[in-house]
C-alpha cells in the first residue's frame, strides 16, 4: 500500500511557468516599460498583422491599453483595447515572482495548485475572449470603415 500524501499532485505547464522567475522578470519589464511609455504609444506600428493589412490584429491597441491602466488612464485604456486591464492585472501578479523568495514561491504555489484547472481555463477563457473581440472589431471595420472601442 502506498502512503497517502498531504501534498497537492505537482502541476506543471502553464502554473509552474506563472510562478517561474522568468514569468516575473518579463512581467516587470512590461509594468515598467508601461510605466516609462507615453500613453498614446511611439508613433510606430508594432502590429504586423496591421503594417500588412491595414486591419487591426485582436491585440491592436493592448501596449497602449496597458500603459495607460499603468498611468490611471482607465477609459483611454479601454479605448485603446478592454484586454489591456486583463494583462495588466496578469502582470502585477507575476511580477513579485521575480523577488520572492524561492521559499515563499513554493509556499504561494502549493495553497494556489488546487486551482490550478481554473487558472489554465481562465487563461484560455481570456485568450479566446480576446480572439473574439478582434474578429468582431475586423468584422466591425468591414462593415463601418471604423475602429472599436473609440477613444472618449
Amino acid at each position: 500500500m502506498k502512503p497517502v500524501s498531504d501534498d497537492p499532485k505537482p502541476v506543471g505547464g502553464l502554473h509552474n511557468f506563472l510562478f517561474s522567475r522568468l514569468a516575473g522578470a518579463m512581467a516587470l519589464c512590461a509594468l515598467v516599460v508601461s510605466v516609462l511609455m507615453p500613453t498614446e504609444g511611439l508613433g510606430i506600428d508594432l502590429c504586423f498583422f496591421y503594417e500588412y493589412t491595414d486591419l487591426p490584429c485582436p491585440g491592436c491597441g493592448l501596449t497602449r491599453s496597458v500603459t495607460n491602466v499603468s498611468h490611471g488612464n482607465f477609459a483611454a485604456a479601454w479605448g485603446y483595447n478592454p484586454f489591456g486591464y486583463a494583462f495588466w492585472a496578469s502582470f502585477a501578479l507575476m511580477a513579485p515572482c521575480l523577488v520572492l523568495p524561492r521559499r515563499a514561491l513554493d509556499g504561494i504555489q502549493r495553497r494556489v495548485s488546487p486551482f490550478a484547472a481554473w487558472i489554465h481555463r481562465s487563461t484560455w477563457i481570456i485568450l479566446s475572449g480576446l480572439l473574439v473581440f478582434g474578429l468582431a472589431r475586423l468584422v466591425h471595420h468591414a462593415f463601418t470603415g471604423t475602429v472599436f472601442p473609440t477613444l472618449p
